[in-house]
């Protein structure tokens, strides 16, 4: 038995209206699809490890892209595997004797996600069995980085590398850059679906298949440094972005929820009745009232946690509010998400968040 699972990273419901995926869409005749409503905060280190781990931040720990260690006081990329505090669907797998694959654009997600992986390569870290069969990957900022790991995954097993579950995930790079009507996304789409055909081609007969998104990803016009509103009332204040990785090319940091550390924490209750009092400000939420509505770590979130309206983002800029045409994502607007399976028996399962697939997954497994 087979089982692929690809996260097209960014991919929002509407980017898949009116769009020519042959591939997907032959399979939705035959097991419709469903949506599913992504982790928050929406972003893509946080959702990744609810996936493979079946679990909330609080149980994973993973809230953001980006952290402030409290006990050493300094802000670090979420990046180590040593940071996911419950185990990962690969090592649960390979508890039960099946062996697996994990192919990423970003190295980043790598480095976060393989542990108990039998096979893993990135874009940015290729495995030269793959680079002998199809050539060099192009850059990561690129649509054709997408391509060539769909191209890496058929490559693998034309080499006769054989796995019982392979994760593939995506770049959120053409979502970044082109809205759904846009005619590169489209194109990115369809060929993207084109080579998931082809993988599926090679794969044995009965591999049954689970694609989803991490989040979705909207317009935004209007950057805001909470910081910088708290200071008119001398208020001091950190922000650390949740958004913020070493990918800056797709959304320059600034993401629609941000985390907040108050100098002085007695100044909280007032910092968040100044910041709920901002127009394009929808939610400002405590540690202690942020943690169980959002099942979040509370070492690992700030003192306040902000979420922006649908075209508003976060960041530490220079300035206390300025205009921006960027897409991103971190806000409430991105919770929606796709779901497509074949061959997987989902109606005994509650499926309503992008974490629920990892259940799916070994259940499925369980009862073949």
């Amino acid at each position: 038995m087979k089982e692929l699972v690809i996260i097209i990273d960014g991919c929002g419901p509407e980017y898949l209206r009116g769009s020519d995926m042959h591939t997907l869409e032959q399979l939705n005749r035959k097991c419709p699809a469903n949506h599913l409503s992504a982790i928050v905060p929406t972003v893509t280190n946080v959702n990744c490890a609810s996936i493979v781990t079946g679990n909330y931040p609080d149980v994973h720990g993973v809230c953001g892209n980006f952290w402030r260690n409290l006990d050493s006081g300094l802000d670090q990329y979420v990046e180590a595997p040593e940071l996911l505090r419950c185990p990962t669907v690969f090592e649960i797998m390979k508890s039960r004797g099946c062996s697996t694959a994990l192919l990423t654009v970003k190295e980043k997600l790598r480095t976060l996600l393989n542990r108990g992986v039998d096979f893993s390569m990135s874009v940015e870290q290729p495995a030269k069995i793959v680079m002998d069969g199809i050539g060099a990957p192009p850059p990561v900022y690129s649509i054709e980085a997408n391509y060539w790991l769909m191209q890496a995954t058929t490559e693998l097993i034309r080499q006769g590398m054989s796995f019982d579950l392979v994760f593939i995930f995506t770049s959120d790079y053409p979502m970044h850059m082109f809205s759904p009507e846009d005619e590169q996304a489209q194109e990115y789409l369809h060929q993207l679906d084109a080579l998931l055909g082809q993988a599926l081609e090679t794969m044995p007969s009965n591999t049954k298949l689970i694609a989803t998104a991490d989040h979705g990803m909207n317009l935004k016009v209007c950057a805001i440094n909470p910081a910088k509103v708290l200071a008119r009332e001398n208020i001091e204040a950190d922000v650390v972005p949740i958004i913020k990785d070493r990918y800056v090319v797709h959304h320059a940091n600034l993401g629609g929820s941000v985390y907040l550390y108050l100098q002085d924490e007695s100044l909280v209750l007032k910092a968040a009745e100044i910041l709920r009092k901002h127009p394009r400000i929808e939610l400002v939420l405590t540690r202690k009232e942020a943690a169980p509505k959002f099942h979040l770590l509370p070492e690992r979130i700030g003192d306040l946690l902000i979420l922006g309206d649908k075209h508003t983002v976060f960041g530490d800029g220079d300035q206390e509010e300025q205009e921006v045409n960027i897409r991103s994502h971190g806000s409430l607007y991105e919770q929606q998400v796709p779901l497509f399976t074949y061959g997987v028996d989902k109606r005994s399962k509650t499926l309503l968040e992008n974490k629920d697939i990892l259940h799916l997954l070994i259940e499925d497994w369980e009862v073949n």
